[in-house]
């Protein structure tokens, strides 16, 4: 084999590791613990209401190339830059975004009857 064709080689080998492992670095910085603010708001049809705010410490953790929130498994492309990570639709979705050292989570689930939604603002410690 030609020195040149082992060279590229290498090159690339070395080029999709720093892909990869940038990935892992990119999760690794996103996960942590974050004391967050939770809005919380609950309504039926039986004029049954909730609306409160309490604080809470919120952990997100390093998978791989995933960052797992409130148990969801992101992959570290969906949130990269500021990216706002969006799954489901209508009455059951959750949006994730971070930005700096701050976390900022929208989950709702219901349907005719009713719905809860929660919305998280933290920063990591």
């Amino acid at each position: 084999m030609k020195l040149s064709t082992l060279f590229k080689l290498l090159s690339f080998v070395g080029i999709v590791s720093l892909i990869y492992g940038c990935d892992k670095y990119h999760a690794k910085n996103l996960s942590g613990k974050y004391y967050c603010k939770v809005h919380h708001q609950s309504w039926n049809m039986t004029s049954s209401n909730i609306d409160t705010v309490y604080y809470e410490y919120l952990d997100i953790k390093q998978d791989g190339e995933y960052v797992v929130v409130l148990g969801t498994p992101i992959h570290i492309d969906s949130l990269w830059k500021e990216k706002e990570y969006n799954i489901g639709s209508y009455q059951n979705y959750m949006k994730v975004r971070f930005k700096n050292d701050q976390v900022f989570i929208t989950t709702s689930g219901g349907g005719l009857a009713g719905n809860t939604s929660y919305y998280y603002e933290g920063v990591k410690e």
